[in-house]
């Protein structure tokens, strides 16, 4: 949890940001674009398409950063950014009518290890990639923001524009699925 130093600045900057401050929003861009790829990535499982989508995500959210001089908590500026991604996500599978895959979480971390490691993780991640594409969409979406975006629950609830206690029921019952689903596999 950030501390209140870090809370602080990232307040300022956010403020800056939403008067026109091109560096603050600069700064702001480089703490969050990673994540904000990740989670792309995760969903559409390309890289180049995921690049071109992180982009119009920061353009949108320039073009409509007076829109969060209305909200009361600024902090609120990461989970706007995943609403935006989400809702490009929404554009894209309706204009494209194509499925999305993450089936290639496995590709997005990059440590070095063994390969037995190596070949172990990657059959792991496919397990889990599969478990993850059985469920409903919501389900999917709560997993990916609380596990792979690292957000917490009432930015998912903010980012997806439901409650934090129907984001903490579906990932419930989104893990207990996956728990199910993964004991099968094992077995």
């Amino acid at each position: 949890m950030p501390d209140v130093d870090q809370n602080s600045h990232y307040e300022f900057l956010i403020q800056q940001a939403i008067e026109g401050d091109k560096e603050a929003f600069g700064r702001l861009y480089e703490s969050t674009a990673s994540q904000i790829f990740d989670y792309l990535y995760i969903r559409l499982g390309d890289s180049q398409q995921s690049e071109d989508m992180t982009e119009v995500v920061f353009l949108r959210a320039w073009d409509n950063m007076p829109e969060l001089r209305k909200k009361k908590d600024r902090l609120l500026f990461r989970p706007w950014l995943y609403r935006i991604a989400h809702n490009l996500l929404i554009d894209h599978w309706r204009s494209q009518k194509v499925e999305y895959a993450i089936d290639q979480v496995d590709q997005i971390s990059s440590q070095t290890v063994s390969p037995e490691k190596m070949v172990e993780k990657r059959e792991n991640a496919h397990q889990i990639s599969k478990a993850i594409q059985s469920l409903d969409e919501s389900s999917q979406m709560v997993i990916s923001c609380r596990f792979i975006a690292d957000m917490g629950h009432r930015e998912i609830a903010h980012a997806l524009g439901i409650s934090e206690g129907h984001v903490r029921v579906l990932q419930y019952r989104a893990l207990k699925k996956l728990k199910n689903i993964l004991g099968e596999n094992n077995e």
